[in-house]
């Protein structure tokens, strides 16, 4: 198909229907828009340059899915990269940063004991687990969409309390 242009011809109509489609998906699972906007065109291009398989929404999910599962476990492994040389040089933290952290550690374990159960949950789900917005419905019995306004609530909810804090 690469010489066909009728189907060239279609790609960026294409494109741009499929495009927030698969930046939601993206989004979904990463958590940050820049980061899906990324994947999405990665994934477009992986497509392109696949053997052109019929365009379908299911396919393109599939593809957005597993970009961003991919991103997500290379930035794990790129942050246990940048956090082993702490560990194995034997440069010990600054201190001051030592404490400043667990102060910060402390004010997010009251906020979090601070959420309704369910939003505990999901949060804990999301940030700690990993799991997807999918995943954790699953998993509580709940809609995709609903899961992801519990997190968004919970996050914001953190967030207040955070800033009470420091008010």
């Amino acid at each position: 198909m690469p010489g066909d242009n009728d189907f060239e011809a279609g790609i960026p109509i294409s494109y741009a229907r499929y495009h927030p489609e698969m930046v939601a998906a993206a989004r979904s699972i990463v958590g940050n828009h820049a980061v899906a906007e990324e994947i999405a065109q990665e994934s477009w291009l992986r497509w392109w340059r696949s053997s052109r398989t019929a365009l379908s929404s299911a396919f393109l999910r599939r593809i957005v899915s597993n970009a961003a599962i991919d991103w997500i476990r290379s930035s794990r492994s790129e942050a246990e990269r940048l956090s082993m040389p702490q560990l194995v040089g034997g440069n010990a933290p600054d201190p001051e940063q030592v404490a400043i952290d667990r102060e910060t550690v402390a004010r997010v374990q009251v906020a979090l004991s601070k959420l309704p159960p369910r939003s505990r949950k999901v949060f804990l789900l999301r940030r700690v687990d990993g799991l997807t917005y999918g995943e954790i419905g699953r998993q509580m019995g709940l809609s995709g969409g609903r899961v992801c306004q519990l997190f968004k609530e919970a996050v914001l909810e953190i967030g207040d309390i955070l800033d009470e804090d420091d008010a």
